[in-house]
């Protein structure tokens, strides 16, 4: 992971979870939506950066179309480890220019800062209830 991802990963890992699942999905599909858009940006300057961004945005739509969210249909992965592989995708994205040689600086700063979104959005979500320690 870059600088930027392992900051974030640091900063937010004990923070309050703020988001719930279902907030967290809408990001998921935001962050694939822009991997898009930033695909298509990209595609006359530098078509492999073009596609690293296709494969970055298809891997999280992927993973959340794969998940299992409360209220929603029985697949294949469980909330709770969609937030675990969700930060290995996140480390995937923020290493995608040095493993494809991306050399742009704008290409590079793309990648580090999507990969910092995505640690963000996996730690501050809370993939489980909270629990209730009663005593008596």
């Amino acid at each position: 992971m870059t600088v930027l991802a392992s900051s974030a990963d640091l900063l937010s890992r004990h923070l309050p979870k703020l988001f719930s699942t279902r907030a967290h999905r809408a990001a998921d599909y935001a962050m694939a939506a822009s991997f898009a858009l930033a695909g298509a940006w990209f595609w006359r300057q530098n078509r492999t950066a073009a596609r690293a961004c296709w494969i970055s945005g298809g891997s999280i739509l992927a993973l959340t179309l794969l998940t299992s969210y409360p209220g929603r249909p029985k697949r294949l992965l469980d909330v709770g480890l969609h937030g675990k592989v969700e930060v290995a995708v996140a480390a995937l994205v923020a290493t995608m220019p040095e493993l494809l040689e991306l050399r742009e600086h704008q290409v590079r700063h793309y990648f580090r800062t999507q990969a910092a979104i995505l640690t963000l959005i996996s730690n501050l979500t809370a993939f489980a209830p909270p629990s209730r320690n009663y005593r008596l």
